[in-house]
Protein backbone atom coordinates (compact mmCIF):
# COMPACT_ATOMS: atom_id res chain seq x y z
CA UNK A 1 0.00 0.00 0.00
CA UNK A 2 1.48 3.42 -0.84
CA UNK A 3 2.38 5.66 1.73
CA UNK A 4 2.16 8.69 -0.18
CA UNK A 5 0.15 9.91 -3.09
CA UNK A 6 2.22 8.80 -6.36
CA UNK A 7 2.82 11.07 -8.70
CA UNK A 8 4.98 11.75 -11.65
CA UNK A 9 7.94 13.41 -9.53
CA UNK A 10 7.70 10.28 -6.71
CA UNK A 11 8.08 7.91 -10.05
CA UNK A 12 10.81 9.82 -11.64
CA UNK A 13 12.98 10.06 -8.26
CA UNK A 14 12.52 6.23 -8.12
CA UNK A 15 13.65 5.74 -12.05
CA UNK A 16 16.53 8.15 -11.50
CA UNK A 17 17.62 5.72 -8.59
CA UNK A 18 17.37 2.65 -10.97
CA UNK A 19 19.41 5.12 -13.59
CA UNK A 20 22.21 5.91 -11.10
CA UNK A 21 22.56 2.09 -10.33
CA UNK A 22 22.91 1.63 -14.09
CA UNK A 23 25.35 4.99 -14.10
CA UNK A 24 27.60 3.36 -11.85
CA UNK A 25 27.87 0.31 -13.55
CA UNK A 26 28.75 2.05 -16.91
CA UNK A 27 31.38 4.25 -14.68
CA UNK A 28 32.90 1.32 -13.54
CA UNK A 29 33.12 -0.78 -16.94
CA UNK A 30 31.15 -3.12 -15.68
CA UNK A 31 28.13 -2.23 -18.55
CA UNK A 32 26.99 -0.62 -20.98
CA UNK A 33 24.72 2.87 -22.34
CA UNK A 34 22.42 0.84 -23.55
CA UNK A 35 19.11 0.48 -22.62
CA UNK A 36 15.58 -1.68 -22.62
CA UNK A 37 12.34 0.22 -21.60
CA UNK A 38 11.48 -3.18 -19.48
CA UNK A 39 15.04 -2.77 -18.10
CA UNK A 40 14.67 0.51 -16.61
CA UNK A 41 11.05 -0.16 -15.48
CA UNK A 42 11.64 -2.64 -13.82
CA UNK A 43 14.39 -1.65 -11.26
CA UNK A 44 12.64 1.24 -10.76
CA UNK A 45 9.11 -0.99 -9.39
CA UNK A 46 11.53 -2.42 -7.32
CA UNK A 47 13.02 0.26 -5.61
CA UNK A 48 9.30 1.38 -4.91
CA UNK A 49 8.80 -1.97 -3.32
CA UNK A 50 11.97 -1.61 -1.52
CA UNK A 51 10.88 1.87 -0.20
CA UNK A 52 7.22 0.87 0.79
CA UNK A 53 5.71 2.89 -1.56
CA UNK A 54 4.26 0.44 -3.52
CA UNK A 55 3.96 -3.45 -3.17
CA UNK A 56 4.23 -6.16 -5.24
CA UNK A 57 2.52 -9.36 -5.61
CA UNK A 58 5.41 -12.49 -4.19
CA UNK A 59 4.71 -14.29 -7.65
CA UNK A 60 5.79 -13.24 -11.42
CA UNK A 61 5.85 -9.80 -11.41
CA UNK A 62 5.80 -8.89 -14.88
CA UNK A 63 4.17 -9.98 -17.80
CA UNK A 64 0.64 -7.59 -17.75
CA UNK A 65 1.61 -4.13 -16.60
CA UNK A 66 -1.57 -3.30 -15.39
CA UNK A 67 -2.68 -6.25 -13.80
CA UNK A 68 0.66 -6.15 -11.47
CA UNK A 69 1.01 -2.63 -10.68
CA UNK A 70 -2.52 -1.00 -11.54
CA UNK A 71 -3.52 1.45 -15.10
CA UNK A 72 -2.36 4.86 -13.11
CA UNK A 73 0.94 3.16 -12.14
CA UNK A 74 1.90 1.47 -15.67
CA UNK A 75 1.10 5.45 -17.27
CA UNK A 76 3.37 7.07 -14.73
CA UNK A 77 5.99 4.87 -15.67
CA UNK A 78 5.34 5.25 -19.11
CA UNK A 79 5.19 9.11 -18.64
CA UNK A 80 8.35 9.24 -16.54
CA UNK A 81 10.22 7.76 -19.33
CA UNK A 82 9.13 9.58 -21.97
CA UNK A 83 10.00 12.51 -19.66
CA UNK A 84 13.51 11.30 -19.58
CA UNK A 85 13.76 10.56 -23.30
CA UNK A 86 12.28 14.44 -24.15
CA UNK A 87 14.87 15.83 -21.70
CA UNK A 88 17.50 13.50 -23.68
CA UNK A 89 18.89 11.61 -20.68
CA UNK A 90 17.89 8.27 -22.76
CA UNK A 91 17.73 8.54 -26.65
CA UNK A 92 17.04 6.13 -29.18
CA UNK A 93 19.87 3.69 -29.85
CA UNK A 94 21.48 3.16 -33.52
CA UNK A 95 21.03 0.30 -35.39
CA UNK A 96 24.17 -0.80 -36.64
CA UNK A 97 25.81 -2.77 -38.38
CA UNK A 98 24.07 -0.28 -41.07
CA UNK A 99 24.40 2.70 -39.07
CA UNK A 100 23.06 5.16 -39.86
CA UNK A 101 20.03 2.80 -40.90
CA UNK A 102 16.99 2.98 -38.85
CA UNK A 103 16.63 4.02 -35.04
CA UNK A 104 16.05 1.00 -33.02
CA UNK A 105 12.42 1.34 -31.33
CA UNK A 106 13.20 -0.95 -28.78
CA UNK A 107 16.48 -0.06 -27.36
CA UNK A 108 17.69 3.09 -25.69
CA UNK A 109 21.10 4.54 -24.91
CA UNK A 110 21.82 6.56 -21.85
CA UNK A 111 23.36 10.08 -22.49
CA UNK A 112 26.17 11.89 -21.22
CA UNK A 113 23.54 14.32 -20.09
CA UNK A 114 21.19 11.35 -18.36
CA UNK A 115 24.70 10.37 -16.96
CA UNK A 116 25.19 13.58 -14.93
CA UNK A 117 21.63 13.82 -14.19
CA UNK A 118 21.60 10.20 -12.52
CA UNK A 119 24.91 11.10 -10.59
CA UNK A 120 22.97 13.92 -9.02
CA UNK A 121 22.44 14.70 -5.31
CA UNK A 122 19.39 14.60 -3.94
CA UNK A 123 16.81 16.13 -4.31
CA UNK A 124 15.63 16.26 -7.79
CA UNK A 125 13.76 19.41 -8.76
CA UNK A 126 11.42 16.92 -10.85
CA UNK A 127 10.08 16.00 -7.41
CA UNK A 128 8.60 19.31 -6.11
CA UNK A 129 7.09 17.43 -3.15
CA UNK A 130 10.35 15.92 -1.87
CA UNK A 131 12.95 18.78 -3.03
CA UNK A 132 10.70 20.65 -0.37
CA UNK A 133 10.72 18.15 2.37
CA UNK A 134 14.64 18.37 1.67
CA UNK A 135 14.85 21.68 1.55
CA UNK A 136 12.81 22.46 4.95
CA UNK A 137 14.75 19.88 6.56
CA UNK A 138 18.20 20.78 5.97
CA UNK A 139 16.61 24.51 6.99
CA UNK A 140 14.03 24.73 9.65
CA UNK A 141 13.62 28.67 9.99
CA UNK A 142 13.31 28.80 6.19
CA UNK A 143 12.54 32.35 5.22
CA UNK A 144 8.82 32.71 3.77
CA UNK A 145 9.99 34.40 1.22
CA UNK A 146 12.61 32.14 -0.57
CA UNK A 147 10.36 29.30 0.43
CA UNK A 148 7.81 30.67 -2.14
CA UNK A 149 10.37 31.75 -4.63
CA UNK A 150 11.89 28.05 -4.55
CA UNK A 151 8.40 26.79 -4.87
CA UNK A 152 7.43 28.49 -7.71
CA UNK A 153 11.22 27.89 -8.99
CA UNK A 154 9.87 24.26 -9.20
CA UNK A 155 6.44 24.57 -10.64
CA UNK A 156 7.97 26.71 -13.72
CA UNK A 157 10.89 23.99 -14.48
CA UNK A 158 8.25 21.14 -14.19
CA UNK A 159 6.26 23.22 -17.00
CA UNK A 160 9.53 23.98 -19.06
CA UNK A 161 9.51 27.66 -18.22
CA UNK A 162 13.17 27.77 -17.66
CA UNK A 163 13.55 31.56 -18.02
CA UNK A 164 10.82 32.17 -15.06
CA UNK A 165 12.60 29.32 -13.42
CA UNK A 166 15.86 30.84 -13.59
CA UNK A 167 14.89 34.00 -12.76
CA UNK A 168 12.95 32.21 -9.46
CA UNK A 169 16.15 30.61 -8.01
CA UNK A 170 18.06 33.53 -8.44
CA UNK A 171 15.90 35.66 -6.75
CA UNK A 172 15.96 33.32 -3.79
CA UNK A 173 19.63 33.56 -4.12
CA UNK A 174 19.53 36.83 -3.88
CA UNK A 175 17.36 37.23 -0.74
CA UNK A 176 19.51 34.68 1.20
CA UNK A 177 22.67 36.74 0.24
CA UNK A 178 20.80 40.06 1.48
CA UNK A 179 19.93 37.99 4.71
CA UNK A 180 23.46 37.16 5.30
CA UNK A 181 24.40 40.44 5.01
CA UNK A 182 22.22 41.64 7.29
CA UNK A 183 22.85 39.18 9.91
CA UNK A 184 27.11 40.27 9.25
CA UNK A 185 26.13 43.76 10.25
CA UNK A 186 24.25 42.73 13.34
CA UNK A 187 27.54 40.95 14.44
CA UNK A 188 30.48 42.77 12.86
CA UNK A 189 31.87 45.45 15.46
CA UNK A 190 34.19 47.35 13.48
CA UNK A 191 32.72 50.54 11.88
CA UNK A 192 34.80 50.24 8.90
CA UNK A 193 34.16 47.33 7.95
CA UNK A 194 30.46 47.17 8.81
CA UNK A 195 30.52 50.25 7.09
CA UNK A 196 32.10 48.71 3.64
CA UNK A 197 29.43 46.03 3.88
CA UNK A 198 26.49 48.83 4.67
CA UNK A 199 28.03 50.62 1.13
CA UNK A 200 27.94 47.60 -0.99
CA UNK A 201 24.28 46.76 0.20
CA UNK A 202 22.82 49.86 -0.79
CA UNK A 203 24.55 50.03 -4.45
CA UNK A 204 22.12 46.82 -4.81
CA UNK A 205 25.40 45.21 -6.80
CA UNK A 206 25.31 41.85 -6.16
CA UNK A 207 28.79 41.00 -6.74
CA UNK A 208 29.95 43.73 -4.89
CA UNK A 209 28.00 42.26 -1.93
CA UNK A 210 29.14 38.94 -2.29
CA UNK A 211 32.76 40.34 -2.29
CA UNK A 212 32.07 42.24 0.57
CA UNK A 213 30.87 38.86 2.39
CA UNK A 214 33.57 37.21 0.97
CA UNK A 215 36.05 39.30 2.34
CA UNK A 216 34.42 39.29 5.84
CA UNK A 217 34.67 35.71 6.00
CA UNK A 218 38.13 35.52 5.21
CA UNK A 219 38.89 38.43 8.09
CA UNK A 220 36.98 36.60 10.50
CA UNK A 221 37.93 33.22 9.50
CA UNK A 222 39.96 32.62 12.95
CA UNK A 223 36.98 33.65 14.77
CA UNK A 224 34.37 31.81 13.23
CA UNK A 225 34.37 28.03 13.66
CA UNK A 226 35.61 26.38 10.94
CA UNK A 227 32.70 23.81 10.78
CA UNK A 228 30.26 26.83 10.61
CA UNK A 229 32.04 28.53 7.38
CA UNK A 230 33.49 25.02 5.93
CA UNK A 231 32.29 25.05 2.35
CA UNK A 232 30.75 28.52 2.45
CA UNK A 233 32.65 30.09 0.00
CA UNK A 234 31.78 27.22 -2.58
CA UNK A 235 28.23 27.19 -1.69
CA UNK A 236 28.12 31.24 -2.15
CA UNK A 237 29.85 30.95 -5.81
CA UNK A 238 26.93 28.52 -6.66
CA UNK A 239 24.58 31.35 -5.20
CA UNK A 240 26.07 33.84 -7.20
CA UNK A 241 26.28 32.18 -10.35
CA UNK A 242 22.04 31.39 -10.16
CA UNK A 243 22.11 34.99 -9.46
CA UNK A 244 24.22 35.81 -12.84
CA UNK A 245 22.17 33.29 -15.08
CA UNK A 246 18.87 35.08 -13.56
CA UNK A 247 20.33 38.72 -14.25
CA UNK A 248 22.07 38.20 -17.49
CA UNK A 249 20.48 35.87 -19.07
CA UNK A 250 17.20 35.19 -17.87
CA UNK A 251 15.86 38.78 -18.56
CA UNK A 252 18.17 40.19 -20.94
CA UNK A 253 17.21 38.59 -24.16
CA UNK A 254 20.27 39.39 -25.99
CA UNK A 255 21.48 37.16 -24.17
CA UNK A 256 19.08 34.66 -23.96
CA UNK A 257 21.51 31.65 -22.59
CA UNK A 258 19.24 29.98 -20.08
CA UNK A 259 19.29 26.00 -21.04
CA UNK A 260 17.39 23.51 -18.60
CA UNK A 261 20.75 22.25 -17.54
CA UNK A 262 21.70 25.69 -16.03
CA UNK A 263 18.73 26.07 -14.14
CA UNK A 264 18.78 21.94 -13.24
CA UNK A 265 22.59 22.91 -11.82
CA UNK A 266 20.76 25.93 -9.63
CA UNK A 267 18.03 24.12 -8.13
CA UNK A 268 20.60 21.06 -7.59
CA UNK A 269 22.58 23.37 -5.31
CA UNK A 270 20.53 25.40 -3.20
CA UNK A 271 19.10 23.26 -0.79
CA UNK A 272 22.43 22.31 0.92
CA UNK A 273 23.94 26.09 0.11
CA UNK A 274 20.94 27.41 1.61
CA UNK A 275 21.71 25.43 4.84
CA UNK A 276 25.42 26.36 4.91
CA UNK A 277 24.32 30.24 4.51
CA UNK A 278 21.15 30.08 7.63
CA UNK A 279 24.20 28.15 9.71
CA UNK A 280 26.19 31.17 9.12
CA UNK A 281 23.14 33.37 10.24
CA UNK A 282 22.66 31.49 13.56
CA UNK A 283 26.19 31.32 14.01
CA UNK A 284 26.33 35.48 13.65
CA UNK A 285 23.31 36.04 15.17
CA UNK A 286 24.10 34.33 17.97
CA UNK A 287 27.64 35.67 18.66
CA UNK A 288 29.69 39.11 17.55
CA UNK A 289 32.47 39.36 15.53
Amino acid sequence: MAQQPIDLGLVLHFMRAALSDRAREIQSGRGIADIQYGGLVEPTLLKMAQAQTIELPSGPRYGSLDSTVGPELSRLLVEAFHYLLHSGFVTRAPDPPNFPGHLNVNSFVITRRGLEWAAGDEPAPEDARRYMQVLCSLVPNLDDIIQQYVEESLITYQRQAYFASAVMIGAACEKAAYLLADAFLRSVQDPNEKKRLAEAMQRRSIARLFEGIQELLALKARVIPYDVTEGAEHHLLSFLDSVRVQRNEAVHPNAALVTPSKVQLSLAAFPHACEKVFDLIRWLDANSI
